[in-house]
């Protein structure tokens, strides 16, 4: 019965002191008893020669003591703040002395004030700028400033408002009871260095060095260090390692140290020389090389990159109105995308496949509309070649005369000679043709070939031919991987220029992708029957 009585008194006393203890931790943390104490024996001591002798000072100096002693009771820090109190309240007059200047104010006057040099330039360093590393980054990086800047100028005004009226009274900022020195000037400028220049991997490392440069040519285009200078880290490490041609890792002479002889220092220098050279041996272009290709993999990610605004797995050809593209949304849905130029009408489409954005279609709006189908006369054929380049464009060689000669050229007349190839003369063809041939709509035109005074001309007589015919086995096991199209094309259409040069854009184990650089159509095959087929 005892024992029991002892566990349930020592339980109930727990719980006393538990409470105790909470009441006196949060009237010290939320208290100001202490530092309003020193702020007022400041004042009392630096008003008159008396100093620290000062009698309201000195009546004051026991209470500080006490606070600093009195975490055991709250109702004890009740007793020293009535105390003080009392203190002030004898003090009400003051006895400040008037012409009575502060000791340590004599010295701070001493001091020698310098004047923060003003800038008379904002030229920029060319061994910071990465654009060559990665052009494609960088100005994602240069579009990326724009944003981030208006807002950091908001921040960083509203903070240097804030540090202005927080330090008007010369005593720092006060929080909960605890003087600080802490400035919303510098805190934003943590804020902004943890969001963007905090990496943590290679990858993001390369891609925090790229927005280091470009944020750094916009600041200073803009003509704010401050903004400039946010990514410091970064750019004192590019400029180190572009001094100094890389990375460099020393092994210093430690033998030497050890009381070692002449032979074992100047070996010890060697190794440091090779270590030296090694560490150089990897340079800042191919480590920037693999980090591009890897920011490449980035944008063209679906997890990392959900929303392109502009295409990210697609090569379209250069823009023939502007210096470059100016992309704009089509419609878009949760697994394509379309992008339109709104100079030079090229259409790109993207779709998702797997993790990655893949190319879908890259086609020409004016390819879209059909290809101009314009006869062209041969070009002229050197009178040495022409029997030939004759022949090998299936065209029976006629007899040349001097009317077919061109004296200043010594070439042969084109229209000339192909004339004789019909039987008429060139007036007669010019006349023929002006008198007998009627306007044809574009759309009849472009799928009949052309006559002239009721003779039917084969296309391949008047132009050089286009090369639309597959070249190449269609087979899969003798051309696994065909540079152009194998399989037949029927509706084809065709190419602006002479033939179509085709070039892979996209492939893999089941299907590929060519694109004419000239007119940018776009040829589909894939594999059936282990033949390649269109599709």
């Amino acid at each position: 019965m005892g024992s029991r009585w002892c566990d349930i008194k020592i339980e109930g006393s727990a719980k006393i002191v538990g409470s105790a203890a909470l009441d006196t931790f949060m009237l010290h943390k939320f208290g100001m008893l202490k530092e309003d104490m020193m702020k007022r024996w400041h004042e009392y001591a630096t008003r008159s020669e008396a100093l620290a002798h000062d009698s309201q000072a000195q009546a004051l100096q026991p209470l500080i003591d006490c606070t600093l002693d009195g975490l055991h009771s709250s109702a004890f820090m009740r007793t020293l703040q009535e105390e003080f109190s009392a203190v002030q309240q004898a003090d009400r007059a003051g006895q400040r002395q008037l012409h009575f200047t502060n000791p340590l104010d004599k010295l701070r006057a001493r001091i020698p004030k310098c004047e923060t040099p003003a800038i008379v330039g904002y030229a920029f360093d060319p061994i910071l700028d990465l654009r060559d590393h990665d052009e494609h980054a960088w100005d994602d990086s240069y579009r990326e400033a724009t944003d981030v800047y208006c807002r950091f100028c908001q921040d960083l005004e509203e903070a240097l408002k804030r540090d202005g009226m927080a330090t008007s009274d010369g005593h720092g900022v006060l929080t909960h009871g605890i003087s600080t020195s802490y400035s919303h000037a510098d805190g934003v400028f943590a804020s902004y260095r943890g969001r963007y220049f905090e990496g943590d991997s290679s990858f993001t490392k390369h891609i925090q060095s790229i927005r280091a440069s470009a944020w750094y040519y916009f600041g200073y285009a803009q003509k704010n260090p401050a903004f400039a200078w946010l990514g410091l880290a970064y750019l004192n490490r590019i400029r180190n390692d572009r001094v100094t041609q890389g990375p460099s890792t020393s092994i210093g002479a430690a033998s030497g140290a050890l009381g070692g002889t002449t032979s074992s220092t100047s070996s010890a220098s060697c190794v440091s020389s090779t270590a030296t050279v090694v560490g150089m041996s990897l340079s800042l272009k191919e480590a920037a090389s693999r980090g591009a290709r890897r920011a490449q993999e980035n944008l063209r990610s679906v997890e990392k990159n959900p929303t392109p605004r502009y295409p990210v797995a697609s090569n379209p050809p250069p823009c023939v109105n502007a210096p470059e593209h100016k992309w704009r949304m089509g419609p878009t849905n949760g697994f394509a995308r379309r992008y339109d130029c709104e100079t030079c009408g090229v259409r790109v489409k993207e779709r998702k496949e797997g993790v990655y954005w893949v190319e879908d279609v890259v086609t020409s709006a004016k390819a879209a509309q059909g290809p101009r189908r314009i006869a062209k006369l041969p070009r002229p054929i050197k009178v040495a070649n022409a029997g030939r380049e004759l022949v090998q464009r299936g065209v029976e060689a006629p007899s040349v005369k001097g009317e077919d000669i061109d004296d200043k050229k010594g070439i042969l007349n084109p229209a000339a000679t192909s004339a004789r190839a019909i039987g008429t003369s060139p007036k007669s063809l010019k006349d023929s043709s002006q008198r007998d041939v009627k306007p044809v709509p574009s759309s009849t035109a472009r799928g009949q070939p052309s006559t002239t005074n009721g003779l039917l001309i084969s296309r391949s007589s008047i132009s050089t031919g286009i090369k639309s015919r597959p070249t190449g086995s269609d087979l899969v096991c003798n051309n696994a991987k065909p540079s152009a199209p194998v399989a037949a094309h029927p509706g084809l259409a065709e190419c602006r220029s002479d033939q179509h040069l085709w070039h892979c854009r996209w492939a893999n184990g089941y299907a590929r992708h060519y694109i004419c650089k000239w007119c940018s159509i776009v040829v589909k095959e894939h594999k059936r029957n282990d033949r390649w087929v269109a599709y």
